[in-house]
């Protein structure tokens, strides 16, 4: 794997898991429209990662 691919794959993974802990907030019962927000450019940023950078102009 190249450095650059080891890197997205990477900055894929803390993206991942940022992700997962903010939904495990979610489902605990800390529902806010600000912590829903975080969720949302966490998956645009995901989404641009894996070709689609369309994701971050919404």
């Amino acid at each position: 794997m190249t450095t650059e691919a080891q890197f997205r794959a990477d900055e894929m993974r803390h993206l991942q898991r940022k992700s997962k802990a903010l939904w495990r907030r979610v489902r605990a019962g800390e529902d806010t429209a600000l912590l829903r927000g975080r969720i949302d450019r966490l998956e645009a940023l995901q989404a641009a990662l894996m070709g689609f950078p369309e994701f971050l102009a919404e």
